[in-house]
C-alpha cells in the first residue's frame, strides 16, 4: 500500500503506510490496532475516488467459467492473504478473477467475500473461506 499509494500521488495515505509498517517492525502492536482501522478508512476513500477509473462489463456471459481447481486455488489464496488482512492483495485476486465466469453456486459466496473484503471484515472472509 505504502509504494503504490506514492506512485499515483496519494501521499498521505503512502505516508500512513510506511508509519504502519514501522510499527509492526517495530512490534508496537498496541500502536498497529490502534492505527489499523483510521488507514483502512484513508485507504477506502482512495478506492471509492477511483472507483469510475476502472472498467466496469455489464456482462460475463462471454468468459469462460473457472476450472474447480483454479478457483479452489484462488480461495486458497484469498485464505492466506487475509489472515495477514492484505487488502492489495485480495484485490488482486479478485481483479485476477475477472477474466472467469464463476459457477452458479459459487457466486453468492463471492459476493459475500468481496463484500466483507471491501468493509475490512477480515474475520468474516476468514469465516467464508472455511472449505
Amino acid at each position: 500500500m505504502k509504494s503504490t499509494s506514492k506512485v499515483i500521488g496519494a501521499e498521505e495515505l503512502s505516508e500512513k503506510a510506511r508509519l504502519q509498517e514501522e510499527r509492526g517492525n517495530l512490534n508496537k502492536i498496541g500502536e498497529l490496532k490502534e492505527n489499523h482501522s483510521p488507514l483502512m478508512e484513508l485507504y477506502k476513500t482512495y478506492s471509492e475516488k477511483l472507483a469510475p477509473l476502472i472498467k466496469v462489463e455489464d456482462t460475463n456471459s462471454d468468459k469462460p467459467l473457472i476450472d474447480e481447481a483454479t478457483l479452489s486455488e484462488a480461495y486458497g489464496a484469498m485464505k492466506e492473504v487475509a489472515q495477514n488482512f492484505d487488502y492489495d492483495s485480495m484485490i488482486f485476486i479478485f481483479q485476477s478473477l475477472e477474466d472467469y465466469r464463476l459457477p452458479e453456486n459459487e457466486i453468492e459466496r463471492y459476493k459475500k467475500i468481496k463484500d466483507a473484503t471491501d468493509k475490512f471484515e477480515w474475520e468474516k472472509v476468514n469465516e467464508l473461506l472455511k472449505f
